[in-house]
C-alpha cells in the first residue's frame, strides 16, 4: 500500500473505530430515556452515513444538524442530497409494498425516426430475443390528429 493511501486511509480507519467505539459504549449502557435510544439511533445514522456515502462527509457538521434540529430527519440536511433519506422501520415497510412486485413491458426501444414511433432495438433478453422482437418496425405517420381505435 502507498504511502498516499495510508495518509488518506488512517484518518477514515481512527474515525469509524472512534464512532464504533462510541456506539458500542453507548449501547452497553441501558437507555433511561426515550431520548437516549434517539440519540443512540443518531449516532447509528452518522456512522451509516460516514461509512457508506459516496462523498465525504463531516461527522462534526452532522452532529452540528441533529442538535440544532433534535432529529435525524434534520440530520439527514447536512448530507445535502435531495435523495438520500432517513426511513423508520415503518415506512420502509410501506416503501417495500409500494415499490415490490413485477413491472412488465414488451422489452423493446423506441424512438423517432422520420416522424414515425420506431423500435430502435430489442432489449438484450433472450426471452424477448427469442419471441422476435425485430429492429425497424415503425408506426403510422404520427400527425396532429389523435390516432383512431
Amino acid at each position: 500500500m502507498s504511502v498516499r493511501h495510508r495518509k488518506v486511509l488512517l484518518p477514515i480507519l481512527l474515525v469509524a473505530v472512534l464512532i464504533v467505539a462510541t456506539s458500542v459504549f453507548i449501547t452497553a449502557q441501558q437507555p433511561s430515556t426515550s431520548e437516549d435510544a434517539s440519540f443512540r439511533k443518531a449516532l447509528e445514522v452518522i456512522t451509516l452515513i460516514k461509512l457508506h456515502y459516496v462523498e465525504p462527509v463531516s461527522i462534526l457538521d452532522l452532529t452540528r444538524e441533529y442538535v440544532a434540529g433534535g432529529s435525524i430527519q434534520a440530520l439527514m440536511q447536512a448530507v445535502n442530497d435531495p435523495y438520500s433519506r432517513y426511513l423508520t422501520a415503518k415506512n420502509y415497510s410501506e416503501m417495500q409494498v409500494d415499490t415490490s412486485g413485477e413491472f412488465g413491458g414488451i422489452g423493446i426501444y423506441m424512438g423517432m425516426r422520420e416522424d414515425r414511433i420506431t423500435v430502435i432495438a430489442p432489449i438484450e433478453v433472450p426471452r424477448r430475443l427469442e419471441l422476435g422482437s425485430k429492429r425497424g418496425i415503425s408506426s403510422a405517420p404520427l400527425t396532429a390528429r389523435a390516432p383512431r381505435g
